[in-house]
């Protein structure tokens, strides 16, 4: 059966066809070209997600302290796992912040490096007991798995706006599935719109700019 999504139209195929590399820009490209501004504002916003319960969420956090753990017995395999009560959900842009202050609290040599990231040291089966109880402690609030709408709306944003605009940038495009196959397979569809082999950070920093593969706000 074909899903679609109320007021989206589902587009099996890209007009125009891909620009011959010739036509690529020999500068790097502008965040947001014009061209595609149109075609994405009328997606609208991404569908508000999914609400996760109290016990949803609880149960979460129990997998997430037992995968946690692991890198602990990894090590250590005679370790005796201590009881570790959360003290609070953080979100996530506050984790290497929160992470960090725990970290130091127990003696653990830690800082935040940039953005979401952070380091620490120490190695001994005493740093890692610590280490596992800042992260059983104040674990991150996990994030709720993308609605059936949700998906359906990254398949319209990336086969309308991602695919044409990178195609549009001189980077050809695999055909892209259904979008039913799409949604059945998620998450393990076997298609995203591309750049190919860029290695440069520079260049693909920028083409990401000009052609987001995400819409803001997806996860």
């Amino acid at each position: 059966m074909l899903i679609v999504n109320p007021g989206f139209d589902i587009v099996g195929s890209v007009a125009d066809g891909p620009a011959p590399a010739s036509t690529r820009p020999s500068a790097l490209p502008s965040p947001n070209p014009d061209f595609m501004n149109e075609v994405r504002d009328s997606l609208g916003p991404v569908p508000k997600d999914g609400t996760m319960s109290a016990e949803e969420l609880d149960a979460v956090l129990v997998t997430m302290a037992d995968w946690e753990w692991q890198s602990v017995v990894a090590q250590y395999p005679d370790s005796v796992r201590p009881e570790v009560d959360v003290i609070r959900v953080v979100e996530a842009h506050e984790r290497s912040a929160v992470q960090v202050d725990c970290l130091v609290a127990r003696g653990i040599d830690a800082r935040v490096t940039s953005g979401d990231s952070y380091t620490y040291g120490g190695g001994t089966e005493e740093d890692l007991l610590s280490i596992y109880r800042c992260a059983a402690e104040y674990p991150t609030r996990p994030e709720p798995e993308l609605t059936t709408k949700q998906v359906g709306y990254l398949y319209d944003y990336q086969v309308q706006f991602a695919v044409p605009c990178l195609e549009r940038l001189g980077y050809e495009q695999a055909t892209p599935p259904y979008c039913a196959d799409f949604i059945d397979a998620w998450p393990e569809q076997d298609w995203r719109p591309d750049f190919g082999a860029v290695t440069d950070a520079k260049t693909s920093r920028a083409i990401e700019e000009a052609c987001p593969t995400l819409p803001t706000g997806i996860f």
